[in-house]
């Protein structure tokens, strides 16, 4: 091994080394309590060793630590000192005060050195970074990043540094691994499993939140116990499967019912994009952050009931080519259990029409009549049942208190069971709702959304299926006047659209470059889709590190897919 490769190695081991140091440092540091006192206030005795040092020696035991920041005065306030250097040699050390509080870690800080002072550095060396062919812009990055833990623990959020984690060492990675970038042809030979690796990911992550009850399980809840109500249908069956038997407990049949629901989509999603070789496009919106991630991002998304609507239309979708009339007959049946879980569900069977008069190059026959009457005939039934249910309030205040009984958690009555009295006038009169102020967070969503409709806009299949599009999203709009899930049920549409995309497209290959990489990468983890309520200053950054995460993730996969590859060669 010569001078040069062996440099080059020991550098790339440096820098793996240092990312997970600084990684574990950046998710440790942010559950520390973290308070700011000015000098002024307090006498300073002193300061001793530089405070990264005692958070490394302390890395796996900061669940009881406290954090103080020493707001230092740095102009001098002494008559031809420009310059408080007793203070400045402070910065970054442990600071030694006359009323120091038991395990509190006092670190001397500026704020002139806080997020904009960061954010401009950081932008002047990553340009530098990018347009450098020598090793010193990545040494003066990391020096930089280890300057900040070392000196200023904290004094810059943790969502900007993560970004910059993820934006500059993303690309200091693919740029130093570039060799590792397998070709897509390559990526195909492994398609599969990557897929499995990625889904068997995600799901583990949902799985768990099922178990734990992280989810939300009061959809479920609702039945016919006391009377009919709206929602009720599925969640009557479960508890009547629980009555069967005195050791079938109810939240255990949800929770193991709940998990086959996400095992078969899981399921479609592995069918539908292993039907044929997909593109760099599939792979975009494979993992965006609008489609498997929306699950584990926004903590209160698992366990809703659209997903019934969405594995009927689906179960359709792939069985319709077999011109088989039990399974239409079966799609009804499906379709019509999910309208009496969630009325969303109502909005997909529209779609499965637009589908059914799509199959039929957009023209009428008997049998498409018929089955297009079948279909709102079942939906008629939905909406006569859901008009009618009018006096419930009874029932949801019984069925919260049965919920409250089950101890699973202090507000289990809010949301899905508290909407449960609400009429059918109250949810076509939202005009009060879209009045208020708040609202004015949902201005961002026509840009969330056009981001992750982006790989299908760019697609063939698009320009072949403008109509069916066209059609579909005039379909969904008035979803977006009667409710304000907005992020659900655009999940809803573009999860539709997505599995039709991955069976039918026929999109060139693009080759699967660094560059291509790196965008995926950030295509995967800077933006999100909310549940509700729009971005706002408060969950902008949600969830940043599982988006992150999920980023990366897919760098390990198609650089594994490259190594296995050549090792099978």
């Amino acid at each position: 091994m010569n001078k040069k490769v062996f440099k080059f190695r020991l550098s790339n081991l440096l820098l793996v080394v240092f990312l997970i140091v600084y990684f574990l440092l950046l998710i440790k540091l942010q559950k520390i309590d973290k308070t700011i006192l000015l000098s002024q206030d307090v006498f300073i005795q002193g300061c001793s060793k530089y405070t990264i040092f005692y958070l490394i020696e302390n890395l796996f035991n900061f669940q009881s630590s406290q954090l103080t920041f020493i707001e230092l005065s740095l102009k001098s306030s002494t008559p031809g000192k420009i310059i408080n250097f007793d203070e400045l040699i402070c910065i970054g050390r442990n600071i030694e005060i006359s009323s120091d509080a038991v395990q509190t870690i006092m670190v001397g800080s500026d704020s002139f050195f806080g997020d904009y002072f960061y954010v401009c550095i950081k932008t002047l060396l990553f340009l530098f970074l990018i347009f450098s062919k020598n090793q010193w812009a990545l040494f003066l990055n990391v020096l930089f990043d280890f300057l900040y833990l070392a000196l200023m623990p904290l004094a810059v959020s943790f969502t900007i540094q993560f970004y910059s984690l993820l934006i500059v060492y993303g690309f200091i990675i693919l740029k130093r691994f570039s060799h590792f970038i397998p070709e897509l042809k390559e990526v195909y030979l492994l398609q599969k499993k990557i897929v499995l690796i990625y889904l068997v990911s995600l799901f583990s992550m949902i799985a768990y939140k099922i178990h734990t009850v992280d989810y939300m399980i009061g959809y479920w809840l609702a039945n016919y116990k006391y009377g009919f109500i709206k929602r009720g249908m599925v969640g009557h069956l479960l508890y009547s499967i629980s009555k069967l038997s005195e050791n079938f407990n109810l939240v255990t049949v949800i929770n193991i019912f709940i998990l086959l629901l996400y095992v078969a989509l899981f399921y479609y999603v592995y069918y539908f994009f292993n039907s044929q070789k997909q593109n760099y496009l599939s792979y975009l919106l494979l993992f965006s952050p609008a489609l498997l991630s929306f699950f584990i991002i926004d903590d209160v998304l698992v366990g809703r009931p659209e997903i019934l609507g969405v594995l009927t239309y689906l179960f359709l979708y792939k069985n319709y080519s077999k011109k088989n009339n039990y399974t239409y007959l079966f799609s009804i049946l499906f379709f019509l259990i999910s309208f009496f879980s969630h009325s969303i569900n109502v909005f997909i069977a529209l779609v499965a029409i637009i589908f059914l008069i799509r199959q039929n190059n957009f023209k009428f026959n008997l049998i498409l009549n018929f089955q297009i009457l079948l279909m709102l005939i079942a939906v008629l039934i939905f909406v006569f049942a859901f008009i009618s249910n009018t006096d419930t309030q009874h029932i949801e205040q019984s069925l919260c208190i049965d919920a409250q009984n089950l101890d699973i958690r202090s507000n289990i009555c809010d949301g899905a069971i508290g909407w449960l009295n609400l009429s059918a006038e109250s949810n076509i009169n939202m005009i009060g709702f879209w009045k208020d102020s708040n609202q004015r967070f949902y201005k961002s969503y026509p840009l969330v959304f056009t981001i992750a409709l982006l790989p299908l806009l760019k697609s063939r299949w698009l320009k072949a299926n403008i109509k069916f599009f066209v059609a579909i999203s005039f379909g969904f709009l008035p979803i977006f006047y009667l409710a304000y899930d907005w992020g659900r049920y655009f999940w809803v549409f573009l999860f539709l659209i997505t599995h039709m995309f991955f069976y039918e497209s026929n999109e060139e290959i693009i080759e699967l470059t660094s560059l291509k990489t790196y965008t995926l990468l950030l295509f995967a983890s800077l933006w999100y889709v909310p549940g509700a309520r729009g971005i706002r200053w408060d969950n902008w950054s949600q969830n940043l590190s599982t988006r992150v995460l999920v980023s990366y993730f897919f760098i390990f996969l198609i650089i594994g897919a490259k190594v296995r590859s050549n090792e099978q060669n």
